[in-house]
């Protein structure tokens, strides 16, 4: 008797365990990214970029939430080329991030702006001189429009006062928080040095860890620092990677340099 009172009970934990988990996943709805294409007065035609690009139909209705980003005093309005990152729930809109029309491009900085102070940053990206960055100008002068995060990140973390745009407080934070300027900070010889910490000039897995000061992806990131696939890293490709970082489109052309190679 105990052990088929056992068995019921641990039946029973398991029968309500699913349950729980089937409703935690339904509760996450599902994610559009994509560009406007046409505006409708019962749906929007919009384009997905995520793997091979296609066209889906979404609604709003009275309970959809929409947040304006980066428009910055302009007409806050869903047009044409307007970016957007939805959960849905079926083909309904609950929560949609919008922001105005962003050309995607890798932004990458100049020399001077490595040297730049944070005053002369701002200045840099504050394209209207109002005293403020929008998300667009940030966009445009300091990191590049990322669909996925970029405009929630910057409603969510950057934007802390709600304001719609960034005070210069806010704009050192999003300053600090990019890549190139972190991956700036230091040349990559002392950076490398500091890593290296068995001084034999190679980076090992654990200590490209330290290297790169991130744990998220780290095989995919060392892999793509691995130029002679050798399972480590040393100085000359540390320096290469650095400058992918800071340089994003130098990257993207390396990439397509080996891809015509492979052809």
């Amino acid at each position: 008797m105990v052990c088929k009172f056992t068995l019921t009970l641990s039946m029973a934990f398991i029968t309500n365990l699913v349950t729980v988990n089937a409703a935690e996943k339904a509760k996450k709805s599902p994610e559009v990214i994509a560009n406007i294409l046409e505006v409708h007065d019962d749906h929007l035609l919009v384009e997905t970029s995520k793997g091979k690009k296609a066209h889906k139909k979404i609604r709003l209705d009275e309970n959809s939430q929409i947040i304006y980003v980066g428009f910055d005093g302009q007409k806050e309005d869903i047009n044409t080329a307007c970016t957007i990152r939805a959960s849905v729930q079926g083909d309904t809109v609950k929560k949609m991030y919008l922001t105005p029309p962003i050309e995607k491009q890798f932004l990458d900085p100049t020399p001077e702006m490595l040297k730049m102070t944070m005053s002369e940053l701002f200045q840099l990206a504050d394209i209207n001189i109002n005293g403020r960055v929008s998300y667009v100008e940030l966009t445009e002068k300091i990191k590049a429009h990322a669909p996925k995060h970029g405009a929630s990140n910057f409603y969510k973390k950057l934007d802390l006062d709600k304001s719609g745009a960034l005070n210069e407080q806010e704009f050192e934070l999003a300053v600090v928080n990019s890549l190139w300027w972190r991956m700036s900070r230091k040349s990559p010889e002392e950076m490398f040095n500091a890593a290296d910490k068995d001084n034999n000039q190679i980076l090992s897995k654990e200590e490209f860890e330290v290297f790169r000061d991130v744990k998220a992806h780290l095989n995919a990131l060392l892999a793509r620092a691995d130029k002679n696939k050798s399972g480590d890293v040393d100085l000359n490709e540390a320096k290469i990677h650095v400058n992918e970082l800071i340089y994003p489109s130098q990257q993207v052309l390396a990439q397509e340099l080996q891809k015509q190679q492979n052809l």
